[in-house]
């Protein structure tokens, strides 16, 4: 028997307005695969979608550089398909349909561009209807990655956001209020860009800065569109920027785009006051949890979790080129 034939899948492109309908309704879709987003950070994106008898089912942003090629935005997280609806509650016929729908769409998708690479968001860890992919050149490969992300903010108060930080932490952020920091009630992009060439720079990563600058400007342009905010933070008694998060909000979820400090706010150790004022608005947007967006790295991870963090395991797979 086989699985990915259980069912009779159609795969097509759709244009972006259908895309949005698609991700508007659907219960597991993330900032990242908003069509208006992906718009911003891509130079291309294509829309597929499975479609089941009259039913779209499952949504596949593919997202090309200039010259056509797959691309992997910088400031992108969770990338790849998601489903219209919720999961089918019998086991068997959920594993029928997954796999039926994501072997129809990696096919299709294989002919289009050949090699691929593509994330599924935290809480999707069955991963057998892409490692069965039945193509005679290459597999589908797989590697876990992990985020932070802290949980059930509605519930959670000041002091109990708080309570969630380290020691060390916790001292750092109330340090800093008595110092008088304080946010600012707007910011320019102007001065976030000077801020984040400054972290790049210092941190030995300009061409990162040179290849991401267009991106950084997309992501503050769709915080103004309204998908997201900025915390800005100055010194007691200052006006002048020195430090500024980026979030991008949709779905119940705050993700963590860019964080930028200037040397002398870090060596005060006051990203853990941000940080703070970063969860409070998470909390006023009206979202559960808030992401980090990665913690793969023991600097990351330690830096992260020291929020009261937890852990989330997501995937990023790859379908490699065809080769000879």
């Amino acid at each position: 028997m086989s699985l990915s034939t259980q069912f009779s899948v159609r795969v097509a492109r759709v244009d972006a307005q259908a895309a949005t309908a698609l991700w508007t309704d659907a219960p597991h879709s993330t900032v990242f695969t908003h069509p208006r987003v992906l718009s911003a950070l891509c130079a291309q994106v294509e829309w597929w979608v499975a479609t089941v008898g009259d039913e779209a089912l499952c949504v596949w942003p593919l997202c090309l550089a200039v010259d056509g090629s797959p691309s992997t935005p910088g400031f992108a997280y969770y990338v790849g398909p998601f489903w219209t609806r919720p999961t089918e509650p019998s086991p068997r016929r959920r594993l029928l349909l997954e796999a039926s729908v994501y072997q129809a769409l990696l096919a299709a998708l294989r002919q289009r561009c050949g090699a691929l690479r593509f994330t599924l968001p935290p809480g999707f860890t069955d991963l057998r209807a892409f490692l069965w992919f039945d193509h005679p050149h290459e597999p589908v490969l797989a590697r876990p990655r992990y985020t932070a992300c802290i949980g059930d903010l509605a519930a959670k108060s000041t002091q109990s956001l708080l309570d969630g930080f380290s020691t060390e932490r916790r001292a750092d952020a109330l340090r800093a209020q008595r110092r008088g920091v304080h946010r600012l009630p707007s910011s320019s992009y102007k001065s976030v860009d000077a801020l984040y060439e400054q972290l790049m720079a210092d941190s030995g990563a300009s061409a990162t800065y040179v290849q991401r600058r267009a991106e950084l400007r997309a992501v503050w342009d769709l915080i103004e569109e309204g998908f997201g905010y900025v915390v800005a933070c100055a010194e007691a008694e200052s006006e002048a920027l020195q430090a500024a998060w980026l979030v991008l909000v949709a779905k119940g979820r705050a993700c963590g785009v860019v964080a930028a400090a200037t040397p002398a706010w870090r060596a005060r150790q006051h990203n853990a006051w941000t940080c703070l004022q970063a969860l409070l608005d998470a909390q006023q947007h009206g979202v559960q949890v808030y992401d980090f967006n990665g913690a793969n790295s023991p600097q990351r991870g330690s830096d992260k979790h020291s929020f009261g963090a937890h852990a989330e395991l997501y995937f990023d797979l790859e379908l490699r080129g065809m080769t000879d």
